[in-house]
This record gives structure tokens, sequence and C-alpha cells, in this order.
């Protein structure tokens, strides 16, 4: 048995998140900007970074604030599939550890979860 079947079933409740931009001049001309998404719910916080190496979707990401439907009950595999709209029905097609995970709320689960 995996990691992730072991401990997909667990509980995630969510009140709310907010963000934390993160930039840094890595070369001449070029800022590298990224994300922290800080989970929080029932006195615990958890981060995962959003990692995009377009700085104008980082900004359009930082822009859109509070527009992620992540609040509520859920389970780690609920939670990691909510950004692309699968349902747990869906597990068997498209695993999230399969699948594209950059900019996406799933790998913001997986950093959480740990």
């Amino acid at each position: 048995m995996s990691t992730y079947d072991r401990i997909r079933s667990l509980p995630l409740h969510v009140d709310g998140y907010y963000l934390e931009p993160l930039e840094q001049e890595v070369a001449r001309d070029f800022t590298l900007r990224r994300t922290t998404v800080v989970l929080h719910g029932r006195g615990e916080e958890g981060r995962g970074e959003e990692v995009d190496y377009d700085p104008a979707a980082q900004q359009r990401f930082q822009a859109e604030g509070g527009k992620l439907p992540l609040a509520g009950e859920h389970s780690l595999e609920s939670f990691s599939l909510l950004h692309s709209g699968q349902t747990a029905n869906t597990i068997e097609t498209v695993s999230p550890a399969s699948s594209s995970s950059r900019g996406s709320v799933s790998s913001i689960a997986r950093s959480s979860a740990r």
C-alpha cells in the first residue's frame, strides 16, 4: 500500500487561507515571483508554495487573492482533487501524484500534508 493510499482518507478542515507573496531578483531583469499559500483551520496552519516561473501568472494569482474555494470539510484526497473539478469517483483514472500540480491546489495539499 502506498503512503498516499494510507493517508488519502484523513480529514482536513479548512477555515480559510491567505497568500504571502515572495519575490527575489535572481538575475538581471528577472525577478522570481512565488506565493506561499497558508491554510488555516481549528488552530492549525499548513503552508504550501505555488511555483510558476511566469511572473505575470504569479501576479494574477496573487491579485485574485481569496477566490479559491478551499474552506470546508475535506479528506486529503478530496482536497487534492478540488483544483481540477475531479471527485473521488475519478481517482482510478487520474491520480493526484500523476497529474500536473504546477500552480494547483493539489500541490498545496501535498505540501500541507507534510
